[in-house]
């Protein structure tokens, strides 16, 4: 018999968690975001981790979160990202940017 892991026992895929290691340039903002997307394909949604342990660029908050929303929603967004250990101050961030994109 084999024994789930933590994040199984959660009902939660490991292809679905991801650990954010930097987000100071756009760069790693693009590349947070291509993880998000293979996780949603994969999985129907991605649970970022560690953000509240950053220090996050509002350049590389562009680069993942405003880029996912203005590619495909806002509410995908919403809906398919879990940031379960998110400052105050870096949901305000993100959400800035979604609406900057969005916005044009």
């Amino acid at each position: 018999m084999k024994w789930p892991g933590f994040p199984e026992l959660l009902g939660l895929g490991l292809s679905k968690i991801i650990t954010a290691v930097d987000l100071s340039t756009p760069e790693d903002g693009s590349a947070l975001r291509e993880r998000i997307e293979r996780s949603v394909i994969a999985e129907g949604e991605a649970v970022v981790t560690t953000l509240a342990t950053l220090s996050p660029t509002d350049a590389a908050l562009d680069a993942c979160f405003g880029v996912l929303a203005e590619r495909h929603g806002a509410d995908w967004v919403a809906s398919r990202v879990r940031l379960p250990d998110i400052t105050t101050d870096q949901i305000t961030a993100i959400a800035e940017a979604i609406q900057n994109r969005i916005r044009g």
